[in-house]
């Protein structure tokens, strides 16, 4: 037993899947043999010469062929019975492309299986470290860092919905959790902000010190802010935070959006001699479930140019 799949089916079966593999190598995306830089493993596949069709899979790693190239490999070594290679080359293709499927109409039922439990492991790993991220901000007291990152939590369940468990009891709550930290935190940042709106001058009779936020931290909290309002694809509030943004540019690339996840990352605030602006640089950490096609990843460094208005409030003058 690997994995939680039976492994006392016999290499001689795919000697019987062999015919259909052929009929229907066009189905996974393969070209015309002239064209094709799989054909030569392709037929040594066929033609059962597992290890020579290794010997040239070494060739094939990068290009629109790898995770063809990554399937012809399992499949060679599942053939062999060399199990623990078969599951680092599936770990492989699927931390390398998460949204690649496998059906039985293409390969066997048995590296169906096997690539549905690697999916499966690598996205409750993937969503329990995130959890944790979350949960180590909102403890800390970092609330606006923590809210952005419950909402990545809530975007990854949803993205790896198809292959979670519904009840693995290490990610079976995480929605209900993962909302609940999330307005928590969300109603620590507005009572933050009210508190900072209501800080006012002492009567002049008893003149004190005015307890005013420095200004990294409202530098800060823009910038988680910004993320949020990214994160919510919300273009009215990224227009609040950023006037330069186009707002009919944002609303018609939200929409096509199911959801995104911003985590601004590495945040550095350098404030400028006067301290009335301040140049902002990070990580741009986005992760995006469109509605038609996979998820996108993009990690990007950026600068914010962050100046304060004639009222004392901190807004985004500029993104590069």
């Amino acid at each position: 037993m690997d994995n939680g799949v039976d492994v006392s089916r016999t290499v001689p079966s795919f000697l019987a899947f062999a015919v259909t593999v052929a009929v229907t190598l066009s189905s996974i995306g393969l070209h015309a043999a002239q064209d094709d830089p799989l054909a030569a493993v392709k037929a040594a596949y066929i033609a059962t010469e597992y290890e020579e069709a290794l010997t040239l899979l070494s060739s094939v790693n990068s290009g629109d062929a790898r995770d063809q190239a990554d399937v012809y490999r399992a499949l060679c070594l599942l053939a062999l019975d060399r199990l623990n290679e078969v599951t680092q080359v599936l770990q492989g293709l699927a931390a390398r492309n998460p949204s690649y499927r496998m059906s039985e109409s293409e390969v066997p039922p048995r590296l169906v299986a096997l690539y549905a439990g690697v999916r499966r492991r690598q996205a409750q790993a993937q969503v329990t470290a995130a959890y944790a991220d979350a949960k180590a901000a909102f403890d800390a007291g970092r609330y606006a860092d923590a809210s952005a990152r419950f909402g990545g939590v809530l975007a990854l369940l949803t993205t790896h919905a198809p292959v979670l468990d519904p009840g693995d009891a290490a990610t079976r709550d995480l929605p209900q959790l993962s909302k609940g930290f999330r307005d928590l935190a969300d109603a620590e940042v507005r009572r933050a902000t009210a508190l900072a709106a209501a800080a006012a001058p002492p009567p002049p009779a008893a003149p004190t010190p005015v307890v005013v936020p420095r200004p990294e931290m409202l530098i800060e909290n823009v910038v988680q802010q910004y993320a949020l309002a990214y994160s919510a694809l919300d273009a009215g509030a990224v227009v609040r935070v950023f006037p330069g943004e186009n707002l009919t540019v944002l609303k018609s690339a939200f929409s096509r959006l199911k959801s995104q996840a911003i985590d601004p990352r590495n945040v550095v605030i350098t404030l400028d001699s006067a301290g009335d602006a301040a140049t902002v640089t990070l990580v741009w950490a986005a992760q995006a479930a469109p509605k038609i096609g996979s998820t996108i990843k993009v990690e990007r460094p950026t600068t914010l140019r962050v100046v304060r208005t004639d009222d004392g409030n901190w807004t985004i003058a500029e993104r590069r």
